[in-house]
């Protein structure tokens, strides 16, 4: 679907939407934010955003576009706490859920015309949807199709990346990023940004360029690892167990963990025969983790 038809349809199904933004509300939004895409102006050429969640049926969609006002004043308010984080753009804050959750867009940087999400519990600025198009489609979809078991906030929303099929349109320009944010990773002295580069590098990997994330699984950082894991568990990948076996018993914390938790989810004959070797030499906490990730029910995977 193309955003207007995306549009049509959100219209279709609400009637909480404003009425089109002014022409100097759009002046206001195009200076605060210089390289905002043009997705986002036909939006509030549309509609200037909305004070509550709109509503599919008797469900709310999982986020709102914020009024241009309150887009201007959350930036400000989140100014602070961006610029604590690690950044490798400028980021444009325009969708809510009114539960300290926020969907921005890349306005410039090698991510620019990204979206991604402010996670209050997991604050980590890497891309989450390919453009303001696929972001409102999966917000429709996720109300429309799902009903009760669909997303109620904005980290529940599904994310284009990782990808979990193929994406022959887009798999060549993702890897030449997931490359690129590889590069900056090696070079990186700050332990903040080394780590979003590596992140960034790990979602933005295609399918077929997988087994190119297994490097990561050494990285002595407490996240990168777990990172690495959650994307080769979402992708099924079973071609890892000695380095699963090494971060188990090496790993930090975080990382050793996911590493036994793949395993036990992986349940083929190398995975069972690493558990046991491991069941044999860890001691102490690294052996209660053990224990628990190879008895406990397993949830599906997710990144």
């Amino acid at each position: 679907m193309t955003l207007l038809e995306i549009v049509k349809e959100f219209h279709t199904e609400s009637a909480t939407f404003n009425p089109p933004a002014s022409a100097d509300d759009l002046r206001d939004l195009e200076h605060a934010f210089n390289g905002l895409p043009d997705q986002a102006f036909f939006l509030y050429e549309d509609h200037n955003g909305s004070a509550q969640n709109p509503q599919v049926g008797d469900r709310d969609i999982a986020a709102r576009l914020m009024p241009i006002k309150e887009v201007i004043e959350t930036q400000a308010a989140l100014t602070m706490l961006r610029d604590s984080l690690s950044t490798i753009g400028s980021l444009a804050w325009l969708w809510t859920d009114d539960n300290s959750n926020y969907v921005g867009v890349y306005t410039d940087g090698p991510l620019h015309g990204l979206l991604c999400i402010l996670n209050h519990e997991e604050p980590i600025l890497i891309p989450a949807f390919r453009s303001i198009e696929s972001f409102m489609y999966r917000l429709l979809s996720e109300a429309r199709h799902k009903g009760q078991d669909g997303a109620y906030d904005i980290p529940s929303v599904p994310q284009d990346f990782p990808q979990s099929v193929p994406d022959v349109a887009n798999d060549e320009s993702d890897m030449q990023l997931a490359l690129l944010f590889r590069e900056r990773y090696r070079s990186e002295t700050s332990e903040d940004m080394r780590r979003l580069c590596a992140l960034c590098s790990i979602c933005l990997t295609p399918i077929e360029s997988t087994a190119e994330v297994t490097p990561f699984l050494e990285d002595p950082d407490m996240w990168v690892p777990e990172a690495a894991i959650r994307l080769l568990e979402l992708r099924s990948w079973k071609e890892s167990t000695e380095q699963l076996e090494k971060l188990a018993r090496e790993g930090h914390p975080n990382g050793d963990a996911a590493a036994m938790r793949f395993l036990a989810r992986m349940n083929t004959n190398e995975s069972r025969s690493t558990i046991a070797r491991l069941r044999q030499s860890l001691q102490g906490q690294k052996l209660k983790a053990l224990e628990m990730w190879t008895r406990a029910p397993l949830h599906p995977p997710t990144w």
